[in-house]
């Protein structure tokens, strides 16, 4: 669909075309959200209003300018160190915030503004013709969320390096004693070419482990620019929460994508093998608020 160049004297000038069509109270929170006064992710309007206005296009303009608009707003409010920059890439449909520091750089925010149609169903509508009443079906379109609305931070956490530790430890004993599911047999050169590369892939395996135990062990050697960036995504990352109105309270750990475990098998020939493949690192966690019409995403990387 076509994307929309939004600023502030063209959303009151749209607003101003639907007083007709809305609820004082919902023009007032609709012009409170242009004039920036608070987030539109906070809970300022009923739930009745919310879900009425969150399928016109008006609410959804509004709404995207006002989370790109308090995003820049917030970011100016904290003060740069020396040594940290930061790089602003904003279109009329997507934020995205960095900060860098050295040759080090760190995503801090990021949202994209999405404006398509979801589907449709059907209502009916009751129209009088004097003393009949008919009823009429009437299309409904509803929208996708908005956009999602992705924060990042970075924290120093012992507990978590302990138990990613541990995890590539577990790890690497799992795939040590793994034994080759498929012959070696020269006989059947294709069953061959699988063995060997199932071998060559363990090897390989077991020395990523090697190396990354070693990044690991010297995790907790933060340079200055890990600090620096560090401490501003903190801030950044509590100052939106704070304006947003939630805490980590409101979030709930964001389902991963299934990826078999160490612990997980298969079966080739008859015998039971352990999967090489890994999961998830214990240093990323995604945590999700979804709410009528966009979601709020936190990944928190773990040093």
């Amino acid at each position: 669909m076509k994307a929309y160049n939004r600023n502030k004297e063209e959303l009151t000038e749209l607003l101003d075309c639907h007083k007709g069509a809305l609820t004082s109270s919902m023009i007032n929170y609709l012009k409170s959200l242009i004039n920036l006064e608070f987030s539109v992710v906070k809970n300022c309007i009923s739930a009745e209003e919310r879900k009425e206005l969150v399928d016109t296009t008006l609410y959804r303009k509004i709404a995207a300018y006002n989370i790109q608009q308090m995003a820049l707003k917030l970011l100016s409010e904290i003060e740069l160190s020396k040594g940290l920059d930061v790089k602003v890439s904003n279109g009329n449909d997507k934020l995205n915030i960095r900060i860098k520091s050295g040759k080090q750089s760190f995503q801090l925010f990021d949202f994209e503004y999405v404006n398509q149609y979801e589907g449709h169903h059907y209502e009916e509508e009751k129209i009088k013709y004097g003393s009949l009443v008919k009823l009429k079906s009437k299309q409904v379109w509803t929208f996708k969320p908005i956009g999602l609305i992705w924060l990042f931070e970075k924290i120093v956490s012992s507990e978590q390096i302990e138990a990613e530790i541990e995890r590539i430890r577990k790890r690497k004993e799992m795939l040590a004693g793994a034994s080759n599911p498929y012959s070696f047999d020269r006989h059947y050169p294709r069953e061959f070419q699988t063995c060997h590369d199932w071998a060559t892939e363990k090897i390989r395996k077991i020395c990523e482990c090697d190396e990354y135990l070693k990044l690991l062990e010297n995790r907790g050697n933060l340079t200055t620019a890990d600090k620096r960036i560090m401490e501003f995504s903190q801030m950044f990352c509590e100052l939106m929460l704070a304006d947003y109105g939630l805490t980590m309270e409101d979030f709930e750990r964001l389902p991963e994508m299934h990826v078999p475990e160490l612990t997980d098998k298969y079966i080739v020939n008859g015998e039971t093998h352990i999967d090489l493949s890994d999961k998830d690192s214990e240093l990323t966690k995604t945590f999700v608020k979804t709410m009528p019409g966009m979601d709020v995403r936190k990944t928190t990387y773990y040093m």
